[in-house]
């Protein structure tokens, strides 16, 4: 019998791809192909308390804000024009659910989750 490489050259990133594309959907975060091979020798599961096994989803916990502390001159510019709600305190978290918002990816639904619950999801 003879196989044609090519097969086996496309099947092996193909199943990769489903795999972490199926874990994916069901929350499940892979980090690549390496990862996903040695899972069968996994004994034991350790969980910390990021809030995602109670909740099921991943949610946005603290964060700081860098330009609390920056002169409101340096910054005027990018102050300018920002929705109403959005000020100082809050312009990275804005911005990060402004970029994340079209993703399907989980931790970007807990950023754009979390400014929505901050912010009030004013997103442009």
């Amino acid at each position: 019998m003879v196989a044609c490489p090519c097969a086996l050259g496309l099947a092996t990133p193909t199943a990769v791809m489903a795999g972490t594309g199926a874990g994916a959907s069901n929350g499940l975060l892979v980090k690549g192909g390496e990862v996903l091979e040695e899972a069968h020798s996994i004994d034991t599961v350790i969980f910390d308390k990021t809030g995602t096994i109670m909740t099921g989803r991943a949610v946005l916990g603290e964060r700081m804000e860098f330009l609390n502390d920056a002169p409101d001159d340096s910054i005027d510019p990018l102050l300018q024009n920002l929705p109403d709600g959005v000020d100082k305190k809050s312009i990275a978290l804005w911005l990060a659910a402004c970029a994340e918002m079209n993703s399907e990816h989980p931790l970007a639904s807990a950023i754009v989750n979390g400014a929505k619950g901050s912010i009030g999801g004013r997103f442009a």
